[in-house]
């Protein structure tokens, strides 16, 4: 009745395979909701798999039918089975849950056509045993199919080997793989449908899957299982070694014995006492050839230490690089989980450093004063559960679920400590492991070190910013009080003198006339400054701007100097003794600002008269060049050399206009830095020469409009 053949075999081993993945995971973490849906997807391929196989050897019309029915139906599962599997392992399935809900009922609609509707009736095809014949519908079905298959392979591409990193993106790369391989060779058992003579030995792909997926899980450590499949090969060593051992002395042995008197019971006894005898001795050989032929569980502690040191030249800032820490050490030594505790000097305590705890039941901090801390303080050595005799250590480590302890000491305090979990192999940690770590722990101790210093630089930069903010809004404050007191104290002297004048004005006979042309006078000095303040506090809104080179204008430089001397607003009894000479050519014009130009001629010349104490010459020149080089210089006191540097910085001062007053206002020491950046705003400079007792020069260089013609050509 039944007729063995190579696809049938190849699909039975294929469904045995799928069936131990599946008893391997669930013993793993029969709660893990990942596993689950990876073994409801792994018994939807057996469903497929093992009812083909059948129907491909047996005789029987009827049943052969009847097991490719059951194969078709499980064929539509697979796929349905497949997303939710990838929704799972995304994390999506709870947001997704009507779109997943929608896809499950159109699939078990297509699992109930495929008992009947999906097909017209079977035939013999090809030598390839009972096929069916595509109905209508089948068409209508495959785009679907295809559609969920290329849909999930690239959702998982995507979503799961482009973002994962590490054994978990090994893993993934390994299981997509798989999966283009088994729906491969699972889609060409279409063909024979539309009489499309094609083998359906491709159909092996799917037994390639179960084989690759199998490999993933022994070399790639799919979903973890590691432990389950090392400690199954091991118990099923250790049974095969008592068998043998009792075969060959209870069997084989036993005519020898029963010549020599000695009872059948002692020669059971004496085969189970030398099982025991070499019990472990088997058992640790067993642990080492899993280890190294079946897992390569040999650790290459040059590879994590050549790793770890491109790591730590990468990455500077103390989240990430205990991230990558944890992850590249978890990854390459293969353990439960390594964590970075860091000193949190504001709050006194030893802080997790790591994004996402997972299934870890481990504190999120350590108080500095906590006895663990304190104890790892007094000890600089790795504390490991296998090489202490500590019974405080060997608790704390049972309590954190951990294996080791490595402190992270700087030349001043601990500034953090590291925890390894237990071996993924079940393996203790031995001499080679500590010495390793003992390199690793200088390494890691200066990463987190420079790490940690240049997150208190950084913090170190955000303070100072701050301070230069709330100093620029002081020097801006100041500034406006400099530039607007000026003008103001001209209103109000005028103000002040036409009151006096008008008083003056009852003892002394003056015309109509002369009041009112005295009057004018005065209201025009105090419009032109008020208008100043005006201009004022409109630049203010564009404080920051940069002068753009829109905003650029031809100004006349001569009648700009005429102006800014209108704003000293001195009397003529300050100005009598001041000569101020303008030696320019009056057609010369510069590129710049009207308003910036004009007060920097402002700031020059108030300084020049208060440096000459009101008593002196002001000459005002120009050297041509291919830029305008504007010289004020005056016969002042002069600037002393070791202060020249320092004259535009910001609230720096040489001058005392107080003339005794304790009570009068000495320099604000931001004319200068005003002038300076009005300068360097429209594209020009500013140079100072002083010779003490002698006089300074104050030089403004600016591009001319025939500077900028040239430019252009």
């Amino acid at each position: 009745m039944w007729q063995w053949n190579a696809l049938g075999i190849i699909n039975i081993l294929t469904s045995i395979l799928c069936a131990f993945l599946i008893v391997l995971l669930v013993v793993k973490n029969k709660k893990d909701r990942r596993t689950l849906s990876f073994c409801a997807f792994l018994f939807s391929i057996i469903l497929h798999t093992l009812p083909f196989a059948l129907s491909r050897m047996t005789s029987n019309d009827a049943l052969a039918i009847m097991l490719f029915k059951i194969c078709i139906v499980a064929a539509v599962m697979i796929v349905s089975t497949l997303i939710h599997f990838v929704y799972v392992v995304l994390n999506v399935h709870k947001e997704k849950k009507r779109t997943l809900l929608s896809i499950h009922l159109l699939n078990i609609t297509f699992a109930y056509a495929a008992t009947g509707p999906l097909y017209l009736n079977f035939e013999e095809k090809y030598g390839w045993g009972l096929w069916p014949n595509a109905s209508p519908l089948v068409a209508a079905y495959l785009i679907w199919w295809i559609f969920q298959v290329v849909y999930c392979l690239y959702t998982l591409y995507d979503k799961g080997v482009r973002r994962a990193r590490g054994q978990e993106r090994n893993a993934y790369k390994q299981m997509l793989g798989a999966l283009i391989v088994g729906f491969s060779g699972g889609s060409m058992t279409w063909f024979l449908w539309y009489d499309v003579p094609c083998p359906p030995y491709l159909n092996a792909g799917i037994g390639l899957f179960a084989l690759w997926i199998g490999y993933a899980v022994f070399r790639h450590h799919l979903f973890n299982i590691e432990i389950i499949i090392k400690k199954t090969a091991i118990f099923t060593g250790l049974w095969f070694g008592s068998g043998c051992i009792v075969f060959v002395i209870s069997i084989l042995l036993a005519p020898f014995f029963s010549r020599l008197g000695i009872p059948t019971l002692v020669t059971t006894f004496l085969s189970f006492a030398i099982f025991i005898a070499i019990f472990r001795p088997l058992e640790y050989l067993l642990e080492n050839v899993t280890n190294k032929w079946l897992f390569q569980k040999r650790i290459n502690y040059e590879q994590l230490l050549a790793t770890l040191g491109e790591t730590l030249r990468k990455i500077s800032e103390l989240d990430p690089l205990c991230s990558i820490l944890s992850q590249t050490m978890t990854e390459i030594i293969n353990i439960k989980f390594f964590v970075l505790y860091v000193y949190s000097p504001e709050n006194d305590d030893y802080r997790l450093k790591i994004d996402d705890l997972g299934e870890l039941a481990i504190p999120l901090k350590f108080d500095a004063k906590d006895r663990l801390v304190t104890f790892i303080t007094a000890h600089d050595d790795i504390q490991a559960y296998d090489f202490t005799d500590d019974q405080f250590v060997k608790d704390q480590l049972i309590s954190l679920d951990a294996k080791v302890i490595i402190p992270l000491r700087s030349a001043q305090r601990l500034i953090g400590f590291a925890l390894l979990g237990s071996k993924l192999s079940d393996q203790d940690y031995n001499l080679q492991d500590i010495q390793a770590f003992q390199s690793l722990q200088t390494s890691v101790t200066k990463a987190i070190e420079n790490a940690l210093a240049i997150e208190k630089l950084k913090q170190n930069q955000i303070d100072l910013a701050h301070k230069e903010k709330f100093a620029t809004i002081g020097i801006l404050a100041a500034g406006i009080k400099h530039e607007i007191n000026n003008p103001l104290f001209v209103i109000l002297g005028r103000t002040e003198m036409i009151l006096r004048q008008s008083m003056l004005s009852k003892n002394i006979q003056w015309s109509r006339e002369e009041l009112i042309a005295y009057v004018e006078k005065q209201l025009q000095s105090i419009k032109f400054n008020a208008d100043r303040i005006a201009d004022i506090v409109e630049r203010l809104s564009d404080f920051s701007r940069p002068l753009d080179a829109a905003d650029m204008q031809v100004v006349n430089v001569e009648s700009v100097i005429k102006d800014s001397i209108k704003l000293l607003g001195y009397d003529d009894e300050h100005m009598a003794n001041i000569k101020i000479d303008i030696s320019l050519d009056p057609a010369l014009e510069v590129l710049g600002d009207h308003r910036m130009i004009m007060q920097i001629f402002f700031n020059l010349l108030n300084n020049a008269i208060h440096a000459m104490n009101f008593k002196g010459s002001i000459t005002i020149d120009c050297l041509s060049n291919h830029r305008a080089h504007i010289r004020v210089k005056d016969t002042g006191i002069g600037v002393e050399r070791k202060y020249l540097k320092r004259i535009f910085d910001p609230f720096f001062t040489t001058k005392d206009t107080t003339q005794g007053d304790k009570n009068a206002i000495k320099g604000t020491g931001l004319g200068l830095h005003l002038v300076y950046n009005y300068a360097k705003k429209m594209n020009g400079d500013i140079q100072v020469e002083s010779t003490p007792n002698v006089g300074t020069t104050f030089t403004l260089i600016l591009d001319t409009p025939h500077t900028r013609n040239q430019a252009s050509a």
